[in-house]
């Protein structure tokens, strides 16, 4: 079977062009691929079927007047996938044997702002083409793409032409591969002459005057042709430039765009787009981190002192995750999980995308980095598009992962290529479907982008830490006393790398500073704040390549710089207890990082940026720092992280018990907003008596059927109030039920009891991954401790009629530790008081007690019968 186009000229490079060849033109001028266009319409003028023409850009015109051109149009503004569907589609409905053209690729760079994704748009869409045998013909512009993405074009096609200009003007075809062909005239040279048509060059002399010496194109060539496609001579120093650089660069958040465009200059956009491997979005960490620091340096030049140096970070851009998709095979995969999210699918992917192999051009610009961060600690942080936007936080729901290099050159590359793939792989974790759900965000692709940062600290000893790291809140939804002022702020403070700040581990409490009343605690006391103390310190062990937990005596014992005191205080009470028990001399330190707080400026300094950022951002944010001292008093801040959130503001209406109400709970505590009153019909009690009893693994079955009933509460649209000891969401199973935040995501009210007899000291994790979940799904979060003189509890909740087996099918046995009460009849009604810190919960009175235990009326006799039977 034949299978050789049938024509002249074009048709008959490289031996001859075959039936479902994918044929290229590497242009040295894109605007020369219509004249090529033309004459190869003009070659095949005795071809069969039809010609389609996919047309993308709208100054390449084609004159040809054939009836057999089919015209078709694709606006590749509306992105990567868009484009490869549509094109796709498009293949898919025509005829057999039909000749697809596709306009200059080259020229989606003045779309997309990169040529990162390119070539595996070109992939994808010749999928279908070779699927359908399909004969197609496209461009490239020659020394304007990274070299991959060139390599990545010319693996796809079968043939691949270099169209040149020799001295006289005329164009040159040289085909550069032909796949799957022996001939001695398959790489002869072609001239284009205006009259004569396309002919073989035989001379030798003639063949030498098209040759060029090679040459090798810099990064600056790229940058300069993308400048020139994308931004345009006549607007490269305007402020239109600075807007398209922010729109391919910093997300599809207008809010966030507009930020980015009134604050960084075209200079600065170019910048941050040379330090993105690849192309594509940096995403919303990313750009959050970056629009706070220049509005830092605008706004408060008379802190500067107070800043690290210029930010060192890479950025891996939004297109790696489509390149590393694609490139291990999972883009249908992931086309599939985007159109119909399930957690089969989810699991899948992540467990094939952690396994995949890391392409050679993004290994080829890691290995960059690792020879310019060497073995110095470094952090690698999700940065998604909708990470940090003003619609949803995402936090705490992708990886982020601090990463030693160690070893020879290839063994440093390996690891970092590890820790990336395991970045992308969280992306289709479960608590990240869960999130999508509960923000209503399924069917909008997240698409991961990546930071890539050195650690901020410094070396003690073979430790590496920065000395405090924290959270800042611009408005304090957390009031526990009413001298606080929620506008004023509050901080959340470690010692140590910041893991501790917005998680919440094991015993340990950060500091929390509300700024306008800096040395208030929630639980006041000289006992207190021993209990309510940091007891373990974060750091990177440089030694072993992992994070570990130190005491304060560890670091004190490696001569810690420029002191202790900074962060810590001698605890001379435990140092006299231990003497006096044992007779040994000990230094005990505990962390209040008093000094931070009290001799130096810091409180200050982060209080204006909150509400600096907070004005630029039209709306409450929070951040995330470190600050390293260089001795008791100079510091540096280092602003890691920005983001708008919303917040719980403060109620100040009155809720006490009504007329025909009596008390079922009361207690002190702290809680999220204010004064609250709310109508609760279900409640989910976990008996801590009998939880504590179980083996661990039961514990994690505890957390199975809890979220099992959080699955039924939203299905049916109860008011259900969370109640148990301990934390709810520790990883620590002896300190509360282990749940994930999809498990208890459908709750009104979630309350938290500690006692502290116990170890279960009640903690509001504000400022947590936890905490903004709460937030934002808009659940009322109480704690409070159980103590002789302000907690009383009576049985109507924990001896109401269990309904556990009736909503879980099998509930392991579980039935005395899980209490599942339909209060539906005579709800309850959980109460809030900002004033008093009193957290109660009260029910309606049985009518016939309550008319009982009123005064009545003199009646007759035959009304006060009919007022009995009643």
């Amino acid at each position: 079977m034949n299978r050789r186009l049938t024509g002249s000229g074009i048709v008959t490079l490289a031996g001859g062009l075959r039936k479902g060849d994918s044929v290229v033109f590497q242009m040295e001028n894109p605007q020369s691929y219509s004249q090529i266009v033309e004459v190869l319409l003009s070659d095949l003028q005795d071809f069969g079927g039809r010609f389609h023409f996919i047309g993308f850009c709208q100054s390449f015109k084609i004159d040809s007047k054939s009836n057999k051109l089919v015209r078709f149009h694709v606006d590749p503004a509306e992105g990567f996938e868009h484009f490869v569907d549509e094109c796709s589609r498009y293949i898919m409905n025509v005829e057999d044997g039909d000749i697809i053209m596709m306009d200059c690729l080259t020229e989606l760079m003045g779309f997309w702002g990169s040529d990162w994704l390119i070539g595996y748009a070109y992939q994808l869409i010749m999928d279908f083409a070779k699927m359908r045998r399909l004969t197609t013909f496209t461009a490239v512009q020659r020394k304007c793409h990274r070299q991959f993405t060139s390599r990545k074009i010319t693996e796809v096609s079968t043939v691949t032409v270099r169209v040149m200009r020799d001295n006289i003007g005329r164009h040159c075809l040289v085909p550069r591969k032909a796949k799957d062909r022996q001939s001695a005239a398959m790489y002869k040279p072609y001239i284009m002459e205006t009259k004569k048509g396309v002919r073989p060059i035989h001379d030798t002399l003639e063949a030498l005057e098209i040759q060029n010496p090679p040459d090798r194109r810099s990064d600056m060539q790229y940058f300069t042709c993308l400048d020139n496609l994308f931004l345009g001579d006549e607007n490269a120093d305007g402020e239109d430039a600075v807007k398209k650089l922010c729109r391919v660069l910093m997300g599809m958040d207008e809010r966030i765009q507009e930020l980015a465009a009134k604050n960084f200059t075209l200079e600065e956009m170019k910048i941050i787009r040379k330090r993105t491997i690849g192309s594509g979005f940096i995403g919303g960490k990313a750009a959050g981190m970056l629009i706070a620091r220049k509005i830092i340096r605008q706004k408060l030049p008379h802190l500067l002192q107070y800043f690290a140096e210029a930010d060192d970070s890479f950025f891996l851009g939004s297109d790696a995750f489509y390149t590393y998709l694609i490139y291990n095979g999972l883009w249908d995969e992931y086309k599939s999980y985007s159109d119909e999210p399930d957690g089969n699918k989810s699991r899948r992917l992540h467990r094939l995308v952690l396994n995949g192999k890391m392409p050679a051009e993004i290994l080829e610009r890691l290995e960059d980095l690792v020879d310019y961060y060497g073995h110095f600690p470094i952090i690698v942080r999700s940065s998604s598009h909708q990470e940090d936007s003003f619609e949803s936080s995402y936090a705490g729901k992708y990886e982020s992962r601090f990463c030693i290099l160690t070893g020879d050159d290839s063994q440093m590359l390996s690891q970092l290529a590890d820790v990336v793939k395991a970045v992308f792989a969280s992306t289709f974790n479960r608590e990240v479907d869960s999130y999508r759900k509960m923000s209503r965000l399924i069917g909008r692709a997240d698409i991961m982008s990546v930071i890539i940062q050195r650690v901020s600290g410094v070396y003690q000893g073979d430790y590496f830490l920065p000395h405090v790291a924290g959270v800042g809140h611009s408005y304090n939804s957390f009031v526990w006393d009413k001298k606080i002022d929620p506008e004023s702020g509050l901080l959340r403070m470690v010692a140590g790398l910041g893991t501790r700040a917005v998680s919440r581990s094991g015993t340990d409490y950060a500091r929390m500073i509300a700024v306008n009343r800096p040395n208030d605690n929630p639980m006041p006391g000289a006992e207190n704040k021993r209990l309510y103390s940091q007891r373990l310190i974060d750091v990177v062990d440089t030694v072993t390549n992992r994070v570990r937990e130190l005491k304060p005596s560890d670091l004190h014992d490696c001569q810690f710089k420029p002191s202790l005191n900074v962060i810590a205080a001698r605890d001379m009470e435990t140092e006299k207890k231990v003497y006096k028990a044992t007779g040994e001399n000990i230094y005990s330190w505990m962390v209040d990082l008093d000094h931070v707080i009290n001799r130096t400026a810091v409180v200050k300094i982060l209080s204006e940026v909150l509400k600096t950022l907070e004005g630029e951002y039209s709306s409450p944010v929070e951040i995330e720092f470190t600050i390293n001292f260089q001795d008791d008093q100079r510091f540096l801040i280092n602003l890691l992280q920005c983001r708008p959130v919303q917040v719980q503001r403060i109620s100040d209406e009155d809720n006490k018990a009504g007329r025909g109400e009596y008390t079922v709970f009361k207690a002190k505590g702290t809680f999220l907003g204010g004064n609250n009153s709310i109508l609760i019909d279900t409640v989910v009690y976990v008996n801590w008596e009998e939880y504590v009893a179980l083996p661990p693994e039961q514990k994690k079955e505890c957390a199975k059927i809890i979220g099992i009933l959080n699955n039924r509460i939203k299905e049916k649209g109860y008011n259900s109030l969370l109640m148990g000891y301990g934390r709810w969401g520790s990883s620590v199973t002896s300190l509360g039920v282990p749940v994930a935040f999809s498990d208890i995501d459908g709750m009104k009210a979630i309350l938290e009891i500690g006692r502290i007899e116990r170890g279960l000291v009640p903690e509001m994790s504000y400022g947590t991954h936890f905490f903004h979940e709460v937030v934002e799904s808009k659940i009322t979060y109480i704690c409070v401790l159980e103590d002789k003189t302000n907690f009383m509890m009576d049985e109507t909740i924990p001896k109401a009629v269990n309904m556990l087996r009736k909503a879980v099918e099998e509930p392991e046995g579980l039935e005395k530790v899980i209490g599942y009460f339909r209060f539906s009849k005579k709800p309850l009604r959980l109460v809030t008081d900002i004033r008093t810190r009193t957290v109660a919960i009260y029910r309606e009175i049985q009518p016939w007690y309550y008319l009982q235990s009123q005064p009545q009326p003199p009646s007759s006799p035959s009304s006060s019968s009919s007022q009995h039977s009643s």
